[in-house]
């Protein structure tokens, strides 16, 4: 019971997936709203469909497929961790960002600014999707 609580307490989850462009305007939010700095590496696989068996002056199609967002979040008071977005079903949308958590360790061990850190972007995740309903 007590890694559920963890891993709750570390997962952000979203209401609805999000495509690449939208996650991207989520970690702008999060930075100006937060306020944090926020690092993030940003990855996913592309496909590109040639010219195999398709006329000459067909335009080569591209469908993106995976898309993972890692990095990490540091507050002005120093609050400080990594994080990096879990897939959805359909892998080219984001619909969760979790922390790292540290082996062994249990919801208490970790420092009281990095639960708060947790807790803080979770409410600006609920804020952003909910500005976004209007």
């Amino acid at each position: 019971m007590k890694l559920d609580k963890l891993v709750e307490a570390s997962t952000i989850k979203f209401p609805r997936s999000l495509p690449l462009r939208e996650a991207k305007e989520l970690l702008d939010y999060l930075a100006i709203n937060l306020p944090a700095d926020i690092n993030a590496r940003v990855e996913y696989f592309e496909n590109r469909y040639g010219h195999l068996g398709k006329e000459e002056n067909e335009p080569v199609k591209r469908r993106r497929g995976t898309v993972t967002i890692s990095g990490s979040i540091r507050t002005k008071d120093f609050a400080f961790d990594g994080f990096v977005t879990q897939p959805a079903r359909n892998t080219s949308r984001i619909n969760a960002i979790q922390f790292q958590l540290i082996p062994g360790y249990e919801l208490e061990e970790y420092r009281p600014d990095v639960r708060q850190l947790w807790e803080d972007v979770g409410t600006q995740v609920q804020n952003y999707f909910e500005g976004k309903e209007k």
